[in-house]
């Protein structure tokens, strides 16, 4: 049954794992949103507490404890704001600040419940444990040890600042927290991951070809012509590659589609290794890939890169006698701002012209006038 368990817990986080692997941007997102919606509400809730409650009970006036809360609230409000206008913002960045954050709550809550008060029960410690674990996309992880340390210094706190049979109804209260609390940041990640793990899933079947690894051909003609509609005309030179496997069908006749399917995994792996993670890799159909560089420094590079391709086709071994795989290329290059489709015809027709020309890896690259 333990055994069971644990199985079940390392499962549970080796999922947390890869959701927070696959969709880090999505979470970084999401978390720096919430961050900010939060810090704001905390500063006016304190503000509004602090205001009205003079009102309702004219014996009670706010601390210092209050006024230290809601100064440290303002300022993380500020370098939250600050942050979240920064291009550069790293999902490794925004959860150390929700783990800030987290920790100021509950420090506040121990703050305004443990001192000003030894002859009151506490109130506000006991119910934010609970709830912030389940607003915040935090891996386990990190959520409970942080919890666990913030419970364990709250106890001590109460039997050193409370009276004595306070300190005990609020400890029992805390440690009826924290066991809520565990259960809520178990639960809440647990069905965050399993959620984002599922429509990752099959967001991956609709955009990556599953033989091959590269964009499918709705998800690569979504981006090249998403790309070529922003482009502008004084942006530096980009260039589509149309490329086609020499004798693939002849290959498929002789050797099975089993041997043919290889192929073109294999030469999808090697096209996933020859470009850059900025360029775009798809499969268009058949034995026909298609590439978008969308920077391309000098004209001088399509050579290398036709060099790359020819050195990572050659140490594709998977066909009988140690047959290396070869392809034809059609390359091209515009001069001035162009749609897709007028660029996918200049590949294609380059393509069917190196084929023609010669057999073997080779290239002819077709470049538009400017306009």
């Amino acid at each position: 049954m333990i055994h069971k368990l644990m199985q079940n817990f390392h499962a549970m986080l080796e999922r947390q794992d890869s959701y927070f692997a696959i969709a880090h941007d999505e979470i970084r997102d999401t978390n720096l949103q919430l961050l900010k919606i939060l810090c704001i509400l905390e500063m006016l809730f304190l503000t509004v507490y602090i205001m009205w409650t003079p009102l309702l009970f004219p014996t009670w006036r706010p601390t210092i404890s209050y006024w230290v809360f809601l100064g440290c609230s303002f300022l993380l409000s500020v370098v939250v704001y600050v942050y979240s206008r920064r291009k550069t913002a790293t999902g490794e960045g925004v959860m150390k600040l929700c783990v800030l954050f987290y920790v100021l709550t509950l420090i506040g809550c121990i703050a305004i419940d443990v001192v000003p008060n030894p002859s009151q029960p506490s109130i506000y410690f006991h119910i934010i444990m609970v709830v912030l674990p389940s607003l915040f996309i935090l891996p386990l992880k990190v959520m409970f040890p942080l919890t666990a340390s913030l419970e364990l210094i709250y106890i001590p706190l109460l039997f050193a600042f409370k009276d004595p049979w306070y300190a005990k109804v609020d400890a029992y209260s805390a440690s009826v927290g924290f066991f809520c609390s565990v259960i809520v940041m178990t639960v809440v990640s647990n069905l965050r991951a399993r959620e984002g793990v599922t429509k990752y899933f099959y967001i991956r079947v609709g955009t990556v070809d599953s033989l091959t690894q590269v964009m499918s051909r709705r998800e690569f003609e979504n981006q090249a012509k998403a790309f070529f509609t922003a482009r502008k005309d004084e942006e530096s030179s980009c260039a589509l590659l149309m490329l086609d496997i020499d004798r693939f069908k002849t290959i498929n006749d002789e050797y099975g589609h089993q041997v043919g399917d290889e192929v073109l995994s294999r030469v999808g792996a090697a096209l996933n290794g020859c470009f850059r993670s900025q360029d775009l890799v798809g499969r268009i159909g058949g034995d026909e890939f298609m590439v978008l560089i969308p920077s391309l420094k000098e004209s001088g590079d399509l050579k290398e890169i036709a060099d790359r391709i020819r050195k990572s086709f050659s140490e594709i071994h998977c066909l009988p006698d140690q047959q290396t795989i070869t392809a034809s290329i059609g390359i091209a290059v515009p001069k001035g701002l162009r749609t897709y489709e007028e660029m996918y015809r200049s590949a294609d027709q380059a393509m069917y012209q190196a084929k023609n020309t010669r057999a073997g890896l080779c290239c002819q690259v077709i470049c538009e006038p400017e306009r």
